[in-house]
């Protein structure tokens, strides 16, 4: 049976003021959408990864093929595989003061062998923001396993020199493993909320498609570093293809799509996407892989808010004049590699020098 995975948040770690909009079992506490229930997530690094079992590709309510594929602990009580998982009912929620509809969310409450436990939900939340419940939503809701919040793009883990931490919990000034230069600081952090449909959808790398210890989420753009050397265990017909990669190259993440049917667009309503800049451009690891960090280029530039272009321009002003960084590795062009990873299928090798 197919395995689906998606990350939630326990009530556990909630700071919740207003109506409890999860003391029901089976339907929304209509009070909190009345009230404009709002809630924090107050645990740090909070989500948590859920795997499970389903003929189908939707999380719904009376699915009696809907069940932990593997044990977790959620919400003080370790759940086991087996144990049935349903979504209850569904809110719509956003930022306390917020009046852009880009910033809705909704969020399904999540039902453990009967009882709400938490929920998961189409866009990941941050941990330091306090949202409110506003009108939306359903009793009933049927969601696809594909629109719900995933490990990457906010959940993504970065070596640090103390540990993996998650993308959205780094600053400037952290420090940050690199391939090439060891240990350095963050410049500049910053993220911004897109739609996740179409040419924005992040594109999703199963475990091990890079040597990723976990499944990886970048947006379309971000590049991978691929060759010999450059990442750990792959599998399948990935691996077939990097084995005969001579040198290490730098490939956007959606050429992979053509090559692996463990690399797939995942679209969802929205998706919040981080930007890492250090002094110069880097190689580092996310959930295990080698992936780069930004590189501000004029297409990057362009696609940032003025706000965040800005504070680039002012940490780096040859950007404004048009300066262009040295890439941490050679680029493969997308078209090129697209066009060889297809051909790879049939031939089962390919050559990318």
């Amino acid at each position: 049976m197919p395995v689906h995975s998606f990350d939630a948040i326990a009530i556990s770690d909630l700071t919740i003021s207003g109506p409890d909009p999860f003391a029901s079992n089976s339907v929304r506490n209509h009070h909190a959408i009345s009230n404009n229930t709002q809630f924090t997530i107050s645990g740090s690094s909070a989500w948590t990864e859920i795997t499970v079992d389903d003929g189908d590709t939707v999380l719904e309510d009376g699915d009696r093929s809907q069940d932990l594929n593997a044990g977790v602990s959620f919400n003080g009580t370790n759940w086991s595989a087996g144990d049935a998982v349903h979504t209850e009912y569904a809110y719509v929620v956003r930022p306390v003061g917020s009046t852009d509809p880009s910033e809705q969310i909704t969020i399904y409450a999540l039902e453990f062998r009967g009882d709400v436990q938490g929920f998961t939900a189409e866009s990941r939340l941050a941990e330091d923001v306090t949202y409110e419940i506003i009108s939306g939503g359903s009793n009933d809701p049927v969601v696809s396993y594909s629109q719900l919040v995933v490990c990457f793009v906010s959940g993504t883990r970065i070596a640090t020199p103390g540990g993996a931490v998650p993308v959205e919990r780094l600053r400037p000034g952290d420090l940050v493993e690199t391939l090439d230069h060891g240990a350095q600081p963050l410049v500049w952090t910053a993220h911004q909320t897109v739609r996740g449909l179409g040419q924005t959808a992040p594109v999703r790398l199963g475990a091990g498609v890079l040597g990723n210890d976990a499944p990886l989420e970048v947006s379309p753009q971000h590049r991978v570093l691929i060759g010999q050397g450059a990442r750990g265990a792959a599998r399948g017909a990935m691996a077939a293809m990097l084995e005969c990669t001579a040198t290490p190259r730098l490939l956007a993440a959606k050429a992979l799509n053509a090559g692996s049917w463990d690399v797939a667009p995942a679209p969802r309503a929205r998706v919040r996407y981080h930007h890492l800049v250090f002094a110069r451009h880097e190689i580092i690891s996310a959930n295990g892989a080698a992936v780069e960090s930004m590189l501000p280029g004029p297409m990057a530039l362009k696609a940032l808010p003025a706000d965040k272009r800005g504070d680039l321009f002012n940490l780096f002003p040859e950007l404004a004049h048009g300066a262009q960084w040295r890439a941490a590795r050679s680029i493969l062009r997308t078209g090129v590699a697209m066009q060889r990873l297809k051909r790879s299928l049939r031939q089962r090798y390919v050559v990318l020098a």
